[in-house]
């Protein structure tokens, strides 16, 4: 997973220490008290230096207790953590999130891109271009595909239809090359190609967020229909489709959304 960022710095020990997956880097905070040393003093002496005991240091924990500062924290720890070692250049990180409105599509981009430094392309911003909107929503995708300052690329739509998702990884492909990996946002009840819960929840959640997005607001009287008739047009991938992903991922709508960030950055670690 291409990040930017420098490396951790490791214990000045004999032994090599083990290299830490993504969450458990993200996760691990303690206070490493440094055992008393002797060190050589900075006065010239004529035959040998002089001893003198150093201070003892306290480094404090990586995780801070004030609530503000913790995402600035947890994403530097983050991209330390992956950060790749290669004389190759690192390949871009395409990441195509897939799912119904409402079901935390956006949520997630935007901790993502914190986490990740990376560049969100999400399709409601380009909503009030109307028939504009969809070359204006793929130019983007293969403008910023194209972009070697970008580690990873994330890009928001509700991806059900194959058609969409193909668009999208040609524009990607476009741009130049990386690896795409397809995220779907699902209900844990919901049996395979059903979404009744999923259709459910997301109902509650836009009638929660009353006027707070762009395109699909509370009091829509149509919300239930334009959900239902979304889950309807979800059309599955097939074999051709798959394989011009690295990996396919389900992600668990009903978690909050930290536990979501942490599942998919171990489910991300383990597609390599």
């Amino acid at each position: 997973l291409p990040l930017a960022g420098g490396p951790l710095q490791r214990s000045q020990t004999t032994q090599p220490q083990p290299l830490l997956g993504p969450t458990q880097a993200l996760l691990r905070a303690q206070t490493v008290t440094s055992a008393p040393v002797k060190v050589l003093s900075s006065a010239p002496t004529a035959l040998s230096a002089t001893l003198q005991p150093a201070k003892q240091v306290v480094v404090k924990s990586f995780y801070p207790r004030k609530e503000s500062s913790r995402p600035e924290v947890g994403r530097l720890l983050l991209q330390s953590a992956l950060k790749v070692h290669s004389t190759e250049p690192p390949k871009q990180l395409r990441v195509i999130i897939g799912g119904l409105m409402g079901s935390g599509k956006s949520t997630l981009c935007r901790m993502m891109q914190h986490l990740t430094g990376g560049s969100w392309v999400n399709q409601d911003e380009f909503a009030h271009l109307k028939k504009g909107a969809k070359k204006a929503f793929l130019a983007a995708i293969e403008k910023a595909a194209g972009d070697v300052a970008v580690p990873v690329l994330l890009v928001d739509k509700i991806n059900t239809m194959k058609q969409h998702r193909q668009e999208i990884l040609d524009a990607m492909e476009k741009g130049g090359s990386g690896d795409a990996v397809f995220v779907q946002m699902r209900h844990p009840l919901d049996q395979p190609g059903r979404w009744n819960q999923a259709v459910q929840l997301c109902i509650n959640r836009i009638h929660g967020r009353g006027e707070g997005h762009r395109t699909l607001m509370g009091d829509n009287p149509e919300l239930q229909k334009i959900l239902l008739n979304t889950a309807k047009g979800v059309e599955q991938m097939g074999q051709e489709e798959t394989s011009r992903f690295l990996a396919t991922l389900t992600v668990n709508m009903t978690l909050d959304p930290v536990a979501i960030i942490r599942k998919l950055l171990f489910d991300l670690d383990e597609a390599g």
